[in-house]
């Protein structure tokens, strides 16, 4: 596994999507797009699916359909993959919709037969 790749999506996952929800710019060759507070937690819950998606195809590529385990303890979260390894520590809420986001990948790869 690139475990570079593991920790900037774990971060993303962690720190960078739920910085997003009070808004951020998109940067692209022709200029930037302002998006704020207002439609930036829509937009946020995109990017957590997609990098969410992206960390579980990571995970799966050494195990496939691996299944994570969420442990809660007062307002934190923490997702562990099969072996028992921390794949991020966030607040619960957030935990909670990195946990779902990785089912849906999963159930996605089922439904087309991937796993």
């Amino acid at each position: 596994m690139n475990e570079f790749r593991f920790n900037a999506l774990s971060y993303a996952l962690a720190k960078q999507v739920p910085a997003m929800e009070r808004g951020f710019t998109i940067a692209t060759s022709y200029g930037d797009i302002e998006i704020d507070a207002e439609d930036a937690a829509k937009v946020a819950d995109v990017v957590r699916v997609i990098v969410a998606r992206q960390l579980s195809a990571l995970m799966s590529a050494a195990e496939v359909g691996e299944a994570w385990t969420l442990e809660q303890q007062d307002d934190v979260g923490c997702i562990r993959d099969a072996r028992g390894m921390e794949i991020v520590t966030t607040y619960f809420g957030e935990a909670v919709r990195i946990f779902e986001a990785h089912n849906a990948a999963i159930d996605a790869k089922l439904s087309r037969g991937e796993a």
